[in-house]
């Protein structure tokens, strides 16, 4: 984790700005984690002689060294982000030797919910490596061998009932059966039971080395009760139990993580690939806005089978065993119509300002051409340039060519997922 002295500096994706002070050693060498120099996360150019520092393409907090951390930011407006990495599933880079802090945000993912389970488990380890909390609880006994203060009264009524010579006598003892090993204990007794969580062999050993080590800690603990048990306050809490007991609560809510900088709660950094993710949220909303119509068939153009879309792009000569395949990232069939049409669609992370770049073109016109489809779709994130809408690029005989931006920095981004899903159906009305 990054010490207090740290200075982070944000910069957007693929941005330039001057060398920091703090990356240089004064012969001129860069001074970074070897784990951050082998990543892409940025590069170091020369610019008529003068050295530029440009983030590459991940999203997230970067250290650097102990001096210097990234905030890398979307290079488009996303206010939504954890919604995009929510419904794509996104399953982000964990740099496994940093942490950061994170708050709880209303939405997570199977890829979410299980790296926080396992950062709980690693921070669960470390308290039973530093030593569990023990709390001073007053114990009461009957006994030949007194300790602490004994109770007259009651002393004098169980001689009388059982006519022996014991006392009941109470002191005071440090027990690990208390409230935050409770909580936890719990937790992990809920992990235990659920089969998706015990699937990882690694994961099922380190839940089973909790529960080991909580023996002897009671399980009488009501999970609902926890974010009001001032025993569970963090700031009551010792040191080494914070991280632990905050993603918990994390956990048995329903949350995930907020990308942004801040938060009370420390786990491995998360680096995200917007890339990767648009792409598997567009997917993911035209599923989600088409699943009950009969009339759109929405296919994923990187593979191929039932719901795949792949298929060769040229018809192949009879000595081509391997022809090479057009992989659109999602193709639309409408499955009610004459003339079957189709839509082929690739998703763009990109912020452009005009028209898009001919490579771009080139690769849609070919995929509409192969699937003899009745439009080509690219998908863009909306700026200030391009706001969200669709609009025509040109078209070929018998094809039509779309840009389509969506803005992911909509407040209302779910009437704007359901704006592009219809955007795109009424293509198959024709003009």
């Amino acid at each position: 984790m990054k010490s207090e002295n740290t200075k982070t500096l944000t910069i957007a994706e693929f941005k330039d700005m001057d060398v920091p002070e703090s990356l240089l050693l004064p012969s001129g060498e860069l001074l970074a984690y070897p784990e951050i120099l082998e990543r892409n996360f940025f590069s170091i150019r020369y610019k008529k002689g003068k050295p530029i520092f440009q983030a590459g393409g991940w999203v997230g907090v970067i250290p650097v060294n102990d001096k210097l951390s990234l905030n890398i930011i979307p290079k488009v407006p996303i206010s939504n982000l954890e919604r995009l990495v929510f419904l794509s599933n996104h399953k982000p880079e964990i740099l496994k030797n940093f942490k950061r802090r994170y708050s709880p945000h209303d939405y997570s993912s199977k890829n979410l919910n299980e790296f926080l389970i396992d950062c709980l488990l690693k921070h669960i380890e470390e308290i039973i490596n530093t030593g569990l909390y023990k709390k001073y609880t007053r114990v009461e006994e009957q006994t030949l061998f007194p300790s602490g203060k004994i109770n007259f009264n009651k002393t004098i009524r169980a001689r009388a009932k059982l006519n022996g010579m014991h006392v009941v006598a109470s002191h005071y003892e440090r027990m690990i059966d208390n409230p935050p090993n409770r909580f936890l204990k719990k937790v992990c007794l809920g992990l235990s039971k659920n089969p998706e969580m015990v699937k990882d062999k690694h994961r099922r050993v380190a839940i089973q080395y909790a529960l080991n080590t909580f023996a002897e800690v009671s399980d009488h603990y009501e999970l609902h009760n926890a974010p009001h048990d001032p025993s569970l306050n963090i700031e009551c809490l010792k040191e080494n139990y914070r991280d632990a007991v905050g993603l918990a609560m994390i956990f048995i809510s329903g949350k995930g993580l907020s990308f942004g900088l801040g938060g009370s709660t420390s786990a491995n950094s998360l680096i995200l690939n917007l890339a990767e993710a648009f792409e598997w949220y567009a997917l993911e909303v035209l599923r989600s806005a088409y699943r009950y119509r009969n009339d759109i068939q929405v296919l994923d153009g990187n593979k191929g089978g039932a719901d795949g879309g792949k298929k060769a792009l040229l018809v192949p000569p009879p000595q081509v065993k391997k022809p090479i395949m057009a992989t659109p990232d999602i193709v639309l069939k409408s499955v009610q119509t004459s003339d079957n049409s189709t839509i082929v669609i690739d998703v763009k992370y990109k912020s452009i300002e005009k028209l898009p770049d001919r490579d771009d073109l080139n690769q849609i016109i070919s995929y509409a051409a192969s699937y003899s489809a009745s439009h080509g779709i690219l998908i863009f994130p909306a700026n200030d340039k391009n706001p969200s809408g669709i609009n025509l690029i040109g078209e070929l005989p018998g094809v039509r060519f779309y840009a389509l931006f969506i803005d992911l920095n909509n407040s209302h981004i779910e009437e704007e997922e359901a704006l592009m899903a219809s955007r795109l159906s009424e293509l198959f009305q024709g003009p």
